[in-house]
Protein backbone atom coordinates (compact mmCIF):
# COMPACT_ATOMS: atom_id res chain seq x y z
CA UNK A 1 0.00 0.00 0.00
CA UNK A 2 2.68 2.50 1.33
CA UNK A 3 4.11 1.76 -2.16
CA UNK A 4 1.50 1.86 -4.75
CA UNK A 5 1.60 -1.88 -5.88
CA UNK A 6 -1.45 -3.41 -6.86
CA UNK A 7 -2.28 -5.81 -4.09
CA UNK A 8 -4.76 -7.77 -6.13
CA UNK A 9 -2.52 -7.84 -9.36
CA UNK A 10 0.67 -9.05 -7.15
CA UNK A 11 -1.80 -11.80 -5.48
CA UNK A 12 -3.05 -13.18 -8.37
CA UNK A 13 -0.04 -13.69 -10.23
CA UNK A 14 1.41 -15.35 -7.28
CA UNK A 15 -1.44 -16.73 -5.07
CA UNK A 16 0.04 -19.94 -5.75
CA UNK A 17 3.53 -19.63 -4.07
CA UNK A 18 2.23 -17.03 -1.17
CA UNK A 19 2.14 -18.88 2.01
CA UNK A 20 2.31 -15.90 4.51
CA UNK A 21 0.77 -12.22 4.26
CA UNK A 22 2.72 -9.99 6.46
CA UNK A 23 -0.36 -7.30 7.61
CA UNK A 24 -0.05 -3.83 8.94
CA UNK A 25 -1.46 -0.81 8.57
CA UNK A 26 0.15 2.13 7.09
CA UNK A 27 -0.71 6.04 8.82
CA UNK A 28 -1.11 8.40 5.78
CA UNK A 29 -1.87 11.28 7.86
CA UNK A 30 1.52 12.88 7.93
CA UNK A 31 3.99 13.78 4.89
CA UNK A 32 5.55 10.02 5.76
CA UNK A 33 3.89 7.73 5.57
CA UNK A 34 4.53 5.24 8.79
CA UNK A 35 4.29 1.27 8.47
CA UNK A 36 3.65 -1.09 11.08
CA UNK A 37 0.69 1.01 12.36
CA UNK A 38 -3.15 -0.36 13.43
CA UNK A 39 -4.56 -1.65 10.18
CA UNK A 40 -7.68 0.82 10.70
CA UNK A 41 -4.99 3.62 10.31
CA UNK A 42 -4.81 2.95 6.54
CA UNK A 43 -7.66 4.63 4.20
CA UNK A 44 -10.43 2.66 3.86
CA UNK A 45 -10.15 3.27 -0.09
CA UNK A 46 -6.39 1.78 0.09
CA UNK A 47 -7.47 -1.09 2.40
CA UNK A 48 -10.28 -2.72 0.48
CA UNK A 49 -8.32 -3.89 -2.21
CA UNK A 50 -5.94 -6.05 0.75
CA UNK A 51 -9.42 -7.12 2.46
CA UNK A 52 -10.42 -8.79 -0.90
CA UNK A 53 -6.98 -10.74 -1.25
CA UNK A 54 -7.67 -12.05 2.35
CA UNK A 55 -11.01 -13.45 1.80
CA UNK A 56 -9.59 -15.62 -0.77
CA UNK A 57 -6.37 -16.56 0.96
CA UNK A 58 -6.38 -19.44 2.96
CA UNK A 59 -2.77 -19.48 4.32
CA UNK A 60 -0.99 -17.67 7.61
CA UNK A 61 -2.05 -13.95 8.34
CA UNK A 62 0.79 -12.05 10.51
CA UNK A 63 -0.38 -8.81 11.47
CA UNK A 64 3.55 -7.22 12.18
CA UNK A 65 2.96 -4.43 14.43
CA UNK A 66 4.72 -2.99 17.48
CA UNK A 67 2.74 -2.24 20.58
CA UNK A 68 -0.69 -3.81 22.02
CA UNK A 69 -2.90 -0.69 20.90
CA UNK A 70 -2.13 -1.18 17.66
CA UNK A 71 -2.33 -5.12 17.67
CA UNK A 72 -5.92 -4.64 19.33
CA UNK A 73 -7.50 -2.53 17.79
CA UNK A 74 -5.93 -4.43 13.98
CA UNK A 75 -7.59 -7.37 15.54
CA UNK A 76 -11.19 -5.96 16.44
CA UNK A 77 -10.88 -4.01 13.02
CA UNK A 78 -10.54 -7.19 11.49
CA UNK A 79 -12.82 -9.26 13.67
CA UNK A 80 -15.39 -6.39 12.68
CA UNK A 81 -15.33 -6.67 8.90
CA UNK A 82 -14.70 -10.75 8.51
CA UNK A 83 -17.82 -11.27 11.01
CA UNK A 84 -19.75 -8.61 8.93
CA UNK A 85 -18.65 -10.34 5.67
CA UNK A 86 -18.87 -14.62 6.62
CA UNK A 87 -21.46 -16.51 8.65
CA UNK A 88 -19.76 -17.97 12.28
CA UNK A 89 -18.08 -20.63 11.84
CA UNK A 90 -20.57 -22.51 13.92
CA UNK A 91 -23.13 -22.42 12.63
CA UNK A 92 -21.78 -24.26 9.69
CA UNK A 93 -20.69 -26.97 12.39
CA UNK A 94 -23.96 -26.85 14.34
CA UNK A 95 -26.06 -27.66 10.60
CA UNK A 96 -24.08 -31.02 9.88
CA UNK A 97 -24.22 -31.84 13.94
CA UNK A 98 -28.04 -31.61 13.44
CA UNK A 99 -28.23 -33.91 10.28
CA UNK A 100 -26.32 -36.53 11.94
CA UNK A 101 -29.22 -36.90 14.75
CA UNK A 102 -31.53 -39.45 15.58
Amino acid sequence: IRYGYSIEEVFQKHKTRIPLIHLHGVDFSSNIPKDHQAIDKTPSGLLAPTLNVLQQFAGVVSLEVFNYEHLSSSLTFLNNIFMNMHPHETDHEDKNKNQNLP
